[in-house]
């Protein structure tokens, strides 16, 4: 079985005053997990970290193929990474790139070829084999950094933001590819949870108070939440003076100015209902946006892990 292994980590960038990211005790195991946390919280470092190219302050990192920990260049061997920053040679054509690539990561030469149509088909992008990167929009983009991440068929696939800049069908493409994918590999997904329904069941893990804690079930820390997520909508001449009695009856997350009126959407606390809001209010499908949010507030939280 494969598992990754941090024992008491902390990852550090080497300047003074630098943010930390600190895992006491984790053990993964084969499926998908997402990456949350506030910008600056340390998402990338942590990632940069797995992925070698920062040395953890203090701890062990260790990925185990059955009984046996791999060693630094084995572990690099069977690791696949896909950086936040567009890594590519856009002077090539999508399938000479993906070639380069290959024969960087050693790749037996006579298993190149199958193996690149075959991701090229998996992403939809057969067809722009010949085509210049330069040529490709961002979310053609991403998808090669993904797709070279996985020419090797790593074990740990770590990825910084993949699903950021894509549009609605790049968004749930990807994120059907990474669910299907999970069986597989132990994958390690950055992201910024969106106001959209998430249809994947997966695993989450939080960057807080410059801890990294997880993981959760998704659908379990969803279903923590339903009838609890409410919108109200309050006219703009009295919504501040509603602010008060709100703050007894619920949390905020998040608010929207429109010309006549603020949509407000909050975390009902306890023993509250829709009712207990002021104005008129609905209760809402959660979002993993309103799993991240409530996450952040401790009271909310506290109750969303009992």
């Amino acid at each position: 079985m494969i598992h990754l292994k941090l024992d008491d980590v902390t990852y550090k960038y080497p300047h003074e005053g630098a943010r930390t990211v600190r895992i006491a005790d984790l053990t993964l195991t084969p499926g998908l997990y997402y990456l949350y946390g506030a910008n600056g919280s340390g998402k990338t470092m942590l990632l940069k970290g797995l992925a070698g190219l920062l040395t953890p302050a203090k701890g062990i990192v260790k990925l185990h193929r059955g009984n046996q920990a791999l060693d630094v260049a084995q572990y690099k061997w069977h690791m696949g990474y896909c950086p936040q920053e567009y890594a590519l040679l856009e002077s090539l054509t999508v399938y000479a790139y993906l070639k380069y690539i290959a024969k960087m990561r050693f790749i037996p030469n006579q298993l190149i070829p199958s193996r690149i149509d075959e991701l090229l088909d998996t992403f939809q992008l057969k067809s722009m084999a010949r085509q210049k990167i330069d040529s490709l929009s961002i979310g053609q983009k991403k998808r090669i950094l993904l797709l070279q991440a996985l020419l090797a068929d790593p074990d740990l696939l770590l990825l910084d933001e993949p699903l950021a800049h894509t549009d609605l069908h790049e968004y749930n493409m990807l994120s059907r590819l990474l669910a299907s994918e999970e069986g597989e590999r132990i994958i390690i997904a950055s992201d910024h949870p969106i106001s959209r329904q998430m249809d994947i069941s997966c695993r989450i893990l939080f960057i807080s108070e410059g801890q990294l804690k997880g993981p959760y079930d998704s659908e379990q820390l969803k279903a923590s939440l339903d009838n609890r997520i409410v919108t109200c909508r309050i006219p703009t001449t009295r919504w501040r003076e509603q602010l008060e009695k709100m703050s007894r009856v619920c949390s905020i997350l998040s608010l929207k100015h429109g010309p006549e009126e603020v949509i407000f959407r909050v975390y009902l606390h306890a023993g509250k209902t829709s009712g207990s809001v002021p104005f008129l209010a609905n209760v809402e499908i959660t979002t993993m946006e309103d799993v991240y949010l409530c996450f952040q507030i401790p009271s909310v939280r506290d109750n969303m892990l009992r």
